[in-house]
């Protein structure tokens, strides 16, 4: 598949009159070194009880270092579509093999997408759906499924209804085998407000709620771009994003937001689930990414102020309490980025790519950075959700013998202690899974300590112990 020209962006998401002009870029030789290069990580150092992050090693052939892809899970492996970097917008196809940490590029057939970024991708069924985005010169209102069993693509031409005008930085999620369209840009940086609904099965668009004034109770204040949306449930929950405020001459002004609004797919109704005046909340920011787990909806990056402000924070809104709550993290933490994708399978975050400033040619304060000083990544960084911990008993026992210092000492099992400070923490609603025999030892070394009511705290102990010995802590959705 051939790459396109893109037009001169820093961050796809901005009307091209707010962006830089653009330079050429030269070719690059294949064993050159490449320039643009997104640091990887910003190293945390240990804290007891934090989620560690976790630079993903792979091999085989990974995507080209881009932002404003799209990916989606389907079985063990996940798959990133487009994206872009200053003047290039790609349309290859990647797949990534999560057990055996390997990319290779798909070979695909039929009527493909063309390239595209700031597009959305959803899976429904076998199939992943891709819709709108940006190209060379203008948004697309196409839909494009492609089938992830045998690579095949088809267009998906509606035979009824009304489509959405062509759009960039929108949100698109999958409910009901349907998908739900939810407000974005023009290609000149226009903000709609609006939501459609898409059925693959009958090529239907349905419009929800138009681009108009509106009278429905919670509905959201403002229309946005670069926002994120995801499903918990019968609900969607919706993040962020930036939106214009009226100005004279119709040059208003660009806001970074922070709420979280929540569409019910029952009732068709809108709520506000984040409180407007909270003294704990992220920053305003769009171009993030969102995941869910349980009570509680993540967000992770995103920039703000014109692509002066940069992110790499990890915030934790909870559903039932409705507040903010800053999440400390450990490990090889990715850098500061907007752009990336994220995925989740087992109880893990998978977060790739993303584009921010270069640190090596920090641009003026004052203005955006300039085409060369934008970095770009495609490393795997992988973060623990904590709804529940998995983790095999040799890797605890050993993180608890090096806290304690007992390595090179003899014993059979585990020591008392550890097994006290497990039971200690573990919930006594239910019967308690982890356990020693008579003789203070397990069963099979290798025996998994898992609890379906486990929580963060449940398994303090086990972080607290000496970190990075064997860093094999995983989750476990339940």
């Amino acid at each position: 598949m051939a790459d396109a020209a893109a037009p001169a962006v820093f961050s796809p998401l901005l009307p091209p009159q707010m962006l830089p002009a653009s330079i050429d870029e030269a070719p690059e030789a294949d064993d050159a070194p490449r320039v643009g290069e997104l640091e990887e990580t910003a190293f945390q150092p240990y804290k007891a009880g934090c989620p560690v992050w976790s630079l993903q090693p792979t091999t085989g052939a990974p995507p080209r270092r881009a932002c404003c892809m799209s990916a989606v899970r389907y079985n063990e492996k996940f798959y990133v579509f487009g994206g872009g970097v200053i003047k290039k917008i790609y349309s290859e196809l990647y797949e990534y093999d999560i057990a055996a940490k390997t990319w290779r590029m798909v070979e695909t057939t039929g009527e493909c997408a063309p390239a595209m970024l700031s597009h959305t991708a959803v899976l429904i069924g076998s199939e992943m759906l891709i819709y709108g985005g940006m190209g060379r010169s203008s948004c697309y209102d196409d839909v494009y499924a492609l089938d992830l069993n045998s690579f095949t693509w088809r267009r998906l031409r509606p035979v009824s209804g009304r489509a959405p005008q062509p759009r960039k930085g929108h949100t698109a999620v999958a409910h009901g085998g349907k998908m739900w369209v939810t407000m974005g840009a023009e290609y000149l940086g226009g903000i709609f407000n609006d939501m459609h609904c898409f059925d693959p099965q009958t090529l239907t668009w349905d419009v929800v709620c138009t681009d108009a004034p509106h009278t429905d109770a919670g509905r959201p204040a403002a229309g946005r771009t670069g926002h994120t949306a995801v499903v918990r449930g019968d609900e969607m929950l919706l993040v962020g994003g930036m939106t214009m405020t009226a100005g004279e001459n119709d040059e208003g002004k660009p806001v970074w937001m922070n709420d979280v609004h929540g569409y019910n797919f029952v009732t068709k109704q809108w709520r506000l689930l984040s409180q407007p005046e909270a003294a704990v909340a992220p920053a305003g920011r769009y171009s993030h990414a969102s995941w869910v787990a349980g009570e509680s909806l993540y967000i992770f990056g995103g920039d703000a102020q014109d692509c002066m402000s940069y992110f790499n924070d990890l915030w934790c809104f909870n559903l039932k309490a409705c507040q903010w709550e800053k999440i400390e993290t450990t490990g090889d933490a990715p850098a500061a980025r907007s752009g990336h994708a994220a995925v989740t399978h087992a109880g893990d975050v998978y977060l790739f790519g993303g584009e921010r400033p270069s640190t090596s040619q920090p641009s003026s304060p004052t203005t955006p950075p300039a085409e060369t000083e934008v970095e770009y990544s495609n490393c795997i960084y992988r973060l623990p959700l904590f709804v529940a911990c998995d983790t095999t008993l040799s890797d605890v026992v050993l993180r608890f013998c090096v806290q304690q210092r007992m390595l090179g000492s003899e014993f059979d099992g585990v020591p008392h202690t550890l097994v006290s400070r497990l039971r200690e923490f573990l919930p006594r609603s239910s019967p308690v899974t982890v356990h020693a025999n008579d003789g203070c030892t397990w069963d099979n070394a290798e025996r998994r300590v898992a609890h379906p009511d486990a929580t963060p705290r449940s398994f303090r102990p086990v972080l607290e112990l000496a970190p990075l010995v064997m860093p094999t802590v995983s989750c476990v959705a339940v």
